[in-house]
């Protein structure tokens, strides 16, 4: 489970929980699922896109820009911890594990484990696609996939020369 904290000097404003799959989209208008009613926060500014099982933002190109950790970015990746700058508001993300209910990046006070940081989470092909794609900004299909497109001809490529080496 993740949520993020809408705060403004400081003082939150309110907490929004994000599920699995949900996109958010942040803004001044009215219908946007996180409304900053401020004039230094464009109507459309950004989204917070499922992709995979990671949560994306994207600014919408707008006018003042996103950060992230104070960080200029177009896209980013969320991680526990992450600071999202939008206008003059601070959108803090925080994952929790649901077993748990300790925070990604907690550590465990008997063995002092840290929870999900050394955790590898395995993609299938088309999800890595996917979350290549979307951290790009790349249109669905303009998806470029290159095998073959880079290797040379005539059996020249890495596999090649390996299986070559292996057999002979």
């Amino acid at each position: 489970m993740a949520t993020l904290t809408l705060r403004f000097k400081e003082k939150t404003i309110r907490e929004y929980e994000i599920v699995g799959g949900q996109n958010l989209s942040i803004g001044r208008n009215p219908d946007n699922d996180i409304v900053i009613d401020n004039p230094a926060v464009s109507g459309r500014h950004a989204r917070i896109e499922s992709v995979a099982s990671n949560l994306v933002i994207r600014d919408m190109d707008s006018t003042n820009g996103v950060f992230v950790n104070k960080q200029r970015v177009a896209t980013h990746v969320l991680h526990h911890g992450d600071v999202v700058l939008i206008g003059k508001h601070e959108l803090a993300f925080d994952v929790f594990d649901i077993m748990g209910g300790a925070s990604r990046g907690d550590q465990d006070q008997k063995t002092g484990d840290t929870y999900f940081e050394d955790k590898t989470r395995f993609l299938d092909t088309s999800e890595h696609r996917e979350l290549i794609r979307q951290a790009s900004g790349q249109s669905a299909g303009a998806s470029s996939v290159s095998a073959g497109r880079d290797k040379p001809e005539g059996g020249k490529g890495f596999f090649s020369k390996l299986l070559k080496k292996i057999f002979g």
